[in-house]
């Protein structure tokens, strides 16, 4: 039994919240730069979809009161450990005050559960690289809901990924699953005079 509530937060619909009243991405798209290169979007999805909403459920909470929000930022990830901005919230930061790594916080969830905890990010999100998107495109949910953000952003000329086309035209596979091969994995005794 936890001493404490815990709130579930509901976010905006997905075709509310990919664009601002302003009409910009809230995630950060990437375009074709000025350069002639793909170039990633302004970062302020975390405070639209997790920093402000967090803080509006606080205060509706606990009006008028000062409160302490735990996050968990671990040492791995110290600078983003920031002070609130506002008077009547502190921010904690227990793994960074228990010197906990990302490492450390795995191996203790290893422990802890029978399952694997995923890294706390959107699937969607255009930092991924390569190897996370592979797992994503195996994901008949996760491709919907990209199809859907797609719909919203391809046709403003803004991708989830640098190739800049859909998701699903992408070519996400290893050079080894194209063929290539590893030669580290490889014994060689350097006899071949390469």
């Amino acid at each position: 039994m936890l001493t404490f509530p815990v709130v579930w937060l509901k976010g905006p619909r997905l075709s509310d919240g990919i664009l601002n009243k302003w009409g910009h991405s809230q995630i950060p798209a990437w375009t074709l730069g000025k350069a002639g290169k793909p170039s990633i979007g302004k970062r302020q999805c975390t405070k639209y979809f997790k920093v402000l909403p967090v803080r509006h459920e606080i205060r509706s909470m606990y009006p008028g009161r000062d409160c302490v929000l735990w996050m968990g930022i671990s040492t791995d990830e110290i600078s983003r450990a920031k002070d609130s901005g506002r008077k009547w919230l502190t921010h904690r930061f227990p793994l960074i005050e228990q010197n906990k790594s990302r490492n450390s916080c795995e191996a203790f969830l290893r422990r802890a559960t029978s399952f694997p905890v995923p890294k706390s990010a959107c699937f969607y999100c255009p930092y991924r690289g390569p190897q996370q998107w592979r797992k994503t495109i195996r994901i008949p949910f996760q491709m919907d809901v990209i199809a859907k953000i797609e719909a919203i952003l391809n046709p403003r000329g803004e991708f989830l990924t640098p190739h800049l086309k859909p998701v699903a035209e992408v070519d996400f596979s290893t050079e080894e699953e194209r063929g290539q091969i590893n030669m580290f994995n490889n014994e060689c005794e350097g006899m071949c005079g390469v």
